[in-house]
């Protein structure tokens, strides 16, 4: 399996898209002092399939660093007609490169 983070892709950008608002919300809470005119894009992709598929995407940030942040699709609903929120988790750090190795 690959572990990787690689440039991201079209099919990539679909999925960011989808889930571009609740990525800028926790990001932004995470790092409070980006400019709210400041559009965040991702740059690279790591994917990691379990029991869902996880996804780790690295964003620009307007200093030169990146936020990693990582949320799943898929995986055992919770129960029936359990809605679940999709949850974004945003590493504290920002990390120097968009191609981390940890």
């Amino acid at each position: 399996m690959d572990f990787n983070f690689h440039p991201v892709t079209d099919e990539d950008l679909e999925l960011y898209g989808k889930n571009a608002h609740g990525i800028a919300q926790n990001v932004r809470e995470t790092f409070p002092s980006i400019p709210a005119d400041f559009q965040l894009k991702p740059v690279t992709l790591r994917k990691m399939e379990a029991c869902a598929m996880i996804y780790d995407f690295m964003i620009g940030l307007p200093d030169g660093t990146f936020a990693k942040v990582t949320f799943s699709v898929g995986g055992l609903p919770s129960g029936p007609g359990v809605v679940e929120e999709q949850i974004y988790r945003v590493d504290e750090t920002a990390h120097a490169t968009a191609y981390p190795t940890h």
